[in-house]
């Protein structure tokens, strides 16, 4: 199994823990242009979308396990 899948979008580094992740879905409801669920139902970052800061961040926030990190010029802003 993959560590991490890791994307950098503007100044945010998204790190998405495949061993943590349940596959909720709840990031892609969130932010579906930045996440998506592999063919093993976890998430991980999309190569090429985008978004807000603001709505990334939410995205991580709605992950129920927070398999979801993020980055922001290399200080960690979720989960806190």
């Amino acid at each position: 199994m993959i560590d991490s899948y890791t994307r950098q979008i503007g100044d945010l580094e998204i790190q998405v823990l495949p061993g943590q992740c349940i596959g909720s879905s709840a990031c892609v409801h969130t932010a579906p242009d930045v996440f998506q669920l592999n063919d093993q139902n976890i998430s991980e970052p999309t190569s090429d979308g985008s978004d807000s800061e603001e709505n990334i961040l939410l995205a991580a926030q709605a992950c129920p396990t927070a398999a979801i990190v993020i980055r922001k010029k290399g200080k960690q802003v979720w989960p806190e």
